[in-house]
């Protein structure tokens, strides 16, 4: 289903302690803390809250959005990400020489990835925050430490032969979004973790997030299941609280 691949950076995150992806008939019911101990109960999927609004939602949740260009760009890249994991095919050089695939095919990306940071500093902020950083920890193109240059370059399309920013620019700026597949994230993954739907109203806030024991979805993977609570963000403080 097109609307899963597009999610598959976040159905990665929500399995990712997961050993053993086997089926079973625990799996598909919630055990909850809402009833009484060792009783289970069936779930469908949930349905949108009536104050549901998609850019809102986008808003508080922009790496929904931005998720499907790190996927999109991911399939793009996966052929050349393929060929730097080879070891034994060999390609002539100009001179003559031969050499591993996998060491050719690292250092054009190595070359690709450091245009891509250091051709244009505003673009590179720019994806720092489409990367889910805030604008008070942006240190500068040139001081990105290990984790942030990854997060930055998972927007990265990397080009077979002379690295373009303009090609990278064009790709992010013009990317069309699956708008069915962004309403579908709340009702299939975003509840379940406890997302933000909309901003906070006076008066509406119940305990933060943080506070609150989740239930656990199915035996295995043990998925933490915020769906008994809805929640809204404080602008004041950027935290998460359950609805009232």
């Amino acid at each position: 289903m097109k609307f899963l691949a597009s999610f598959a950076l976040t159905a990665s995150l929500a399995v990712v302690a997961c050993s053993d992806m086997s089926m079973d008939p625990d799996d598909t019911v919630i055990g909850t803390s809402n009833v009484d101990p060792g009783a289970q109960i069936e779930t469908d999927l949930f349905v949108e809250p009536a104050d549901f609004d998609l850019n809102t939602y986008l808003e508080i949740n922009s790496d929904v959005k931005y998720s499907q260009i790190i996927q999109a760009v991911r399939s793009r890249n996966q052929a050349f990400l393929d060929s730097m994991s080879m070891t034994q095919d060999s390609v002539e050089l100009e001179d003559g020489s031969k050499k591993p695939i996998a060491a050719v095919a690292k250092e054009r990306y190595n070359a690709d990835t450091s245009a891509f940071i250091h051709s244009d500093t505003a673009f590179t902020h720019k994806v720092f925050l489409m990367a889910g950083y805030k604008e008070e920890m942006w240190p500068s193109a040139d001081s990105l430490n290990k984790e942030q240059r990854f997060m930055v370059t998972l927007f990265n399309l990397v080009q077979s032969g002379k690295p373009s920013i303009n090609e990278d620019k064009k790709f992010i700026e013009e990317f069309v979004y699956d708008e069915d597949a962004l309403r579908l994230h709340y009702v299939i993954f975003g509840a379940l973790e406890g997302r933000a739907y909309r901003y906070c109203e006076a008066g509406e806030m119940g305990a933060p997030k943080s506070e609150i024991h989740p239930d656990t979805l199915g035996v295995r993977p043990r998925i933490m299941d915020y769906n008994a609570y809805i929640f809204c963000m404080n602008k004041k403080d950027g935290l998460v609280y359950s609805i009232k």
